[in-house]
Formats: C-alpha cells, structure tokens, sequence
C-alpha cells in the first residue's frame, strides 16, 4: 500500500529555530505528551485523548486535525469534544474545520482534550477497503498517527518535521489488554526525543492482540496478531522475520530500532464466505496488514516485502515533493521490482517462482484499461479511479527491470539498479546530516541513474512516465535464464452483468452460450456474491453464489470467453544447466 501523506505542509510541524528572532544558542526541542484512556460509557467505545504541549511565546497556537491521508478525507470527523484544562487557556473555531486556535498565556504548558471515535459503523470488511481511519471496538484498537493525532502547529518552532520531546501515557487503557506500537510495547510510558513524523506516521494498537517477537540483525521485530487464521503465530511471525531479514541485510542496516507489524483480520458475511481481500500499508518504522482470514500465509510474503521496502523507497532517501502521485512510478514500481527480487536474493523465492511473480505482473500491465494513461492523470485520478492507482506499480515495475538490464550490459556486469538506489541512499543521509529536508523528485532518480552511465534514463522517463508509452518487454531484460516470448491469452469475460445482479440479487444478463451459462446461471436466479481472487484474470478460478432449491451453491468457473490477446511473458526453460541457473542467479544479484 502507499506511503500517502496528503497533510497539507504546514502541518509537518517545525524544528527547532526561534519564530522571528536569530540566535547562535542551540533550542530545546518543545515538549508534546499524549495519554490515552478507553471510555466504555458511550454508545460506542472511544478514546479520551490528553494532549499537553509547550504553547507559543505569542499566547495563541494552532492545532490542526487529522484531514486527508491515503486516499481518506475529513478524518478530523472522528475527534471531538475538545476541551481545554489547562488554566486560562479558550479554544477558539477558525473557518477551516480542520484547525482550531488555541489562545493561552505566552509560552505556556497547554492541556486540550478530545475524544477520538470510530466515525463509521460495524467492524474492518473488504468492501471498506483498507482500514485507515481510526478502528475502536470494544475488544482492540487499531490507530494510525495520520487519522488520530491532533497536533500544534507552532510558529515559534516553524520548521518542518521537528524534533519533539515525545511522551506517550497508554495506561488509561484495559489492564489485560496488549499494548504495541512503533515505539515499543506494553504499558509503560513512551519517552522519547524523536522527529515529529514517527508519531504522525505511526502505527499503535490495543487490545486483544498475541504479541510475537522476533528478533532481525540488531533490532527486534514486533508482530502482533488478531483472529483465527489457517497458520500459526510462531509460523506468520517466523516468515516475516525471514523476510525483514532479507531486505535489512540488502540495506546494511544495523539499527537497532524496533519494527512492529500488525494483521488484523477483515469480517466477511455469510453470503461471501468464500472470498478473500488482503492489503496493506507501510508506515514509520511499521506496516499494517488487514486480510480476511482465508489468506493463506504465503500470500503475505510478497506484501509484507512490499511494505517494508518502503522503509528505504523512499523513506530514507528522501521525503515525497509535490505532487507525490508523480513519483509513485519509482517509489511504488521499484519497491514491487525490488519485493520479488529480494526474497529470490534471499532464497525465499526460486526462479520459477520469480517468473510466475513477473508473469502475474505483466498479465496485469498489459491489461490495463489505463496502460498508456500519462503521468498527469495519474496525479489527478490516482485515488479515485483503481486502474489508475496501480499503474505506477506496474510501470515502476518493468522501467526497474529495463533499467538494471541496460546497465548491467553497459557496465558489462559492474553495475546494476542496487547502485543506483544506493546513490539515492548516500544522497538521502547527506541531506539529513546537513539539517536539510530533501524533497526527492523524478528528476532525482532520472539524474541519479545517468550519473551511472545509464544513457537513456531521461527519455524513458518522458517517454514512459510522462507521456504513458508502454516500456517495451525485450529479450534478456530478466535475466539470461529466462525467455520472453508473446502468448495468447483468453479475454476476460464473467459471461453476465455482476454489477446488476448485486443488486436486484438476482442472476441478471446471462450471455446464452457464454461462460457463465455455460457452468449453470441462469437468468433470475437469486444472487449472494462472488469470490475472484484476482478480478481481471481469465485464468482465475471465480466463484459466483446463487441460489437453487433453496440452497446457496457455489458455481466456478474460468471467467474466459472466445476472443484472446497477446501478453508478453517469460519462460524458464526446463533443460536449464547447473550452469546456466548459477549464471542466472549471479546475474540478478543471487549468491
């Protein structure tokens, strides 16, 4: 999932210059203290939220509510009833809903409360989508720091993404409930002195969560866990290890800072027993998964190595300029090349598996109704059109592998794609040892691949990202192993309307002779749902749930009619020599 932070500027918060005066003498960073406590005496279970911070030397500081992240608006609708009880301090409206001015004496320590509920109904379901804005049962909380915090904006520190001295108070909360977050775990109270994003991009859950942990290099990996699923703990949070490993060990990462990653299941109703859904997103120093609980654990392998690639790409390498959906081609389409490229280095994926991975992708690409769609409406469509939200990644995808292929035959093997990232990498710690905040743009990456002799980057970049030409599938860009050959593949057809049938619940405009007829609908037949595990894909095997004699049947099928096109895929050979599989290894980067 994407690395979304559509926070206006301003609210980055600031470091620690004076407001309009300057002055050699270092500044302490401004105090900002939360303590969370459940309240069960509502309707509804929520959260009294305390937040103390140092007030501006002017006697009037902004705090600004949670607004607009992934792909989520108005998330100040779940926070209210906000008081003020620190003394002599009003809370005053302004015209923007998402801001309040907070009038207090000049410098003063202020203390607001709010109470922060889930401001939509029932529990996590597929049919919501990933669940971003704030989720508080009864039995567990699941917080992200861009839906929960209501933060100061402070003029006398006007910097982006300060240093705060941070305290965090969870013993407001159930005694027998588990307390993690990205900070730590258990109860006892968080302390830190830390930028003001790993609170803002954070991840913190309570409740009736199993904590596992593992331990990665020279940090320790939190995994909590909820609900019944079809693998054990020890068994999900041994895997994950393995693969945060992998990419730690890429990396040459040695810190020694926690990582924590929750998997919270998604309810699915009687009627749509048999589908699935899992997604996921990553945050600072954590990620989120949801799934229904059908998943099965190797299905988290390749999403889990997703999320936590956003570690560096491209966290570390710098943060996202305006319009960050510009830069979705890299920041998402490298992490899913590097994903699968990753665990093969590692030894969790084989060749085979890595062809079927790219297979998948490719399938996807050139199926896309938006597949030439220009980077410009990328940006203005990205959240609201779902084609349109994958393109990067499939895009990103294949300029990676185009990429690291033309460098490695330029270079004649001495460089590929890792140096370049390890470029953006250097750059990205210079830029935050100088005290600067670096905005990474497209032309970073365009620059940064020429400066390794990679003579067409800047026209693939307009060609394939700014004007949405398709990057061209050739021979050898994969890999000696494997062959890359044109195949006809069925078109997608479900061989009736779905979308009309969910909602008379009805069978409705069954294609006599189609493939739907042909596996038993019929017209007027009452209609339950589906289970596609990928809707798109001819070659998946869909499940429609109707009823006959007053029973629910299942009815699958291959959702394929008559007419075919042609996708470009690559192929393993099956006489491949010892040497030539070595050989291929070596080349993409595989002891």
């Amino acid at each position: 999932m994407k690395r979304a932070a559509l926070f206006l500027a301003a609210i980055m918060l600031a470091a620690c210059n004076p407001s309009t005066e300057e002055t050699s003498e270092a500044r302490e960073p401004p105090r900002l203290a939360y303590a969370m406590t459940m309240d069960r005496g509502q309707v509804e279970p929520s959260l009294l939220v305390d937040v103390q911070f140092t007030g501006d030397s002017d006697g009037s500081t902004q705090l600004v509510l949670p607004n607009e992240w992934g792909g989520q608006e108005q998330l100040y609708g779940g926070l209210s009833d906000f008081e003020a009880l620190s003394e002599g301090a009003e809370i005053l409206p302004t015209d923007n809903p998402g801001v309040l001015e907070i009038s207090h004496a000049p410098g003063a320590d202020v203390h607001v409360r709010y109470r922060l509920a889930q401001d939509w109904e029932g529990v996590p379901e597929p049919s919501g989508g990933n669940p971003y804005r704030p989720v508080i049962q009864s039995d567990y909380v699941h917080l992200i720091g861009w839906a929960t915090w209501a933060l100061p904006q402070w003029d006398d520190w006007p910097r982006e993404n300060p240093e705060v001295d941070f305290s965090l108070d969870w013993s407001g909360m159930p005694e027998d409930w588990a307390v993690v977050d990205n900070f730590g775990t258990g109860r006892e109270m968080r302390e830190a002195r830390s930028p003001l994003n790993r609170l803002q991009a954070g991840l913190f859950i309570a409740g009736d969560f199993r904590i596992v942990t593992r331990q990665t290099g020279n940090a320790p990996l939190y995994i909590a866990i909820r609900g019944s699923w079809s693998f054990g703990d020890n068994e999900f949070a041994d895997d994950l290890a393995n693969v945060v490993t992998a990419i730690r060990t890429f990396w040459q990462e040695d810190s020694a800072e926690p990582y924590l990653v929750t998997l919270i299941p998604l309810h699915r109703d009687e009627d749509n027993e048999g589908s699935f859904s899992w997604g996921g997103t990553g945050l600072v120093d954590s990620f989120a998964l949801f799934a229904t609980t059908n998943v099965e654990l190797e299905s988290f392998e390749l999403l889990a190595a997703h999320e936590f690639q956003h570690r560096w790409t491209p966290s570390m390498l710098g943060d996202f300029a305006d319009p960050e959906e510009a830069l979705y081609w890299f920041s998402e389409g490298f992490t899913d090349y590097y994903a699968s490229l990753l665990l093969l280095r590692a030894g969790l994926m084989d060749l085979q598996g890595y062809a079927d991975q790219t297979n998948a992708a490719l399938a996807a690409y050139y199926r896309s109704p938006v597949r030439t769609a220009p980077v410009d409406r990328v940006i203005e469509w990205n959240w609201s059109d779902p084609d349109l939200q994958k393109l990067p990644y499939q895009r990103g995808r294949f300029i990676a592998a185009r990429w690291n292929a033309a460098l490695m035959e330029q270079t004649e093997g001495q460089d590929n794609i890792d140096a370049v990232l390890f470029d953006l990498l250097a750059q990205g710690a210079a830029a935050r040892e100088a005290g600067a905040a670096r905005q990474l743009t497209s032309q970073d990456i365009v620059d940064a691949a020429a400066n390794r002799s990679l003579t067409t980057a800047e026209a693939d970049h307009q060609n394939f990202v700014v004007e949405g030409a398709m990057v061209p599938i050739e021979q050898g860009m994969f890999g000696p192993c494997f062959d890359v050959t044109d195949t006809e593949f069925y078109l997608w057809d479900i061989g009736f309307d779905a979308e009309a049938s969910f909602e008379a619940r009805l069978v409705t405009g069954v294609q006599t002779g189609g493939p739907a007829w042909n596996a038993g609908l019929r017209e007027g037949m009452p209609f339950g749902g589906w289970s596609i595990p990928e809707y798109g894909d001819p070659d998946t095997d869909a499940t429609f749930f109707v009823g006959i004699n007053g029973e629910v049947v299942p009815i699958t099928y291959k959702p394929q009619g008559d007419e075919t096109e042609t996708i470009r895929q690559i192929y393993l050979p099956n006489d491949l020599s010892a040497d030539a599989r070595a050989a291929c290894f070596a080349w993409l980067g595989a002891n």
